[in-house]
């Protein structure tokens, strides 16, 4: 939280009865010497009261993932357990694709990354197929290779899965958007 003088209050502290903004990043570069010396007492405040003292800003926005970002976070949530067998998508490519789109199955690839909070807080809307594409900026063709029944069966180890989602890192351009248009 940031103060009319422009410093970052870390909170409210109660010294020989005087209530005590501490600052980080002021020209002490922490809370001046005499204050160090006596008890503080740590105050819980609400938002409200605290800003009475400093300006505070609940809202703080923080940098979208990348698209490789999120795939790699993706691979290494699938990672984590590189033996579980995870459900698959029965003939993908055969779909009508509004069809195709509302796909889901329990247990699968997609839902290992929709179980993510992460990835619900970045805008992660449900674990179907067509969320999936979005969500990621993938190909059918591309998700088509991690999560269809044609070339797993009825299931897919995790670390499949996972090489799978690596594969798609590099494969985001022209080309690959084409080729996924033929899928």
């Amino acid at each position: 939280m940031k103060n009319v003088t422009g410093q970052y209050v870390v909170y409210a502290g109660l010294v020989g009865g005087l209530e005590y903004p501490f600052f980080m990043g002021d020209t002490q570069g922490a809370v001046a010497p005499h204050i160090l010396k006596q008890e503080v007492t740590m105050q819980h405040k609400t938002l409200e009261q605290m800003q009475v003292i400093a300006e505070a800003n609940p809202d703080i926005t923080r940098p979208v993932m990348t698209r490789t970002e999120r795939l790699e976070r993706w691979a290494a949530l699938l990672e984590k357990e590189p033996g579980r067998l995870l459900a698959t998508l029965p003939g993908t490519e055969y779909q009508p694709v509004e069809t195709r789109e509302t796909m889901r199955s329990a247990g699968s690839p997609i839902s290992v990354a929709f179980e993510d909070a992460v990835f619900r807080a970045e805008g992660m809307k449900d674990d179907s197929y067509g969320e999936a594409k979005r969500f990621f900026e993938i190909t059918d063709r591309q998700l088509h290779e991690i999560v269809c029944y044609c070339h797993y069966g009825a299931t897919v180890s995790a670390a499949t899965a996972a090489r799978h989602v690596r594969g798609a890192i590099g494969g985001s351009g022209m080309l690959a958007r084409l080729r996924g248009s033929f899928v």
